[in-house]
């Protein structure tokens, strides 16, 4: 994910970067929270799946 901080253009465009930003974070960690922690804990490797997944849920 690109980091709005060096967005460049009008303020329209800097302003959407950061809502981009925003977004992408904000459905990642939603992605996260909505795991079941408690059972991945006891299972390391889809532990690792499941945060690979959202991670390749995100733009290249």
């Amino acid at each position: 994910m690109d980091d709005p901080a060096h967005a460049t253009g009008s303020d329209a465009e800097i302003d959407a970067a950061f809502v981009r930003a925003y977004r992408l974070l904000r459905g990642c960690i939603e992605q996260f929270l909505a795991l079941d922690l408690d059972a991945l804990a006891q299972q390391p490797a889809a532990l690792k799946a499941e945060l690979d997944r959202i991670a390749g849920s995100l733009p290249a």
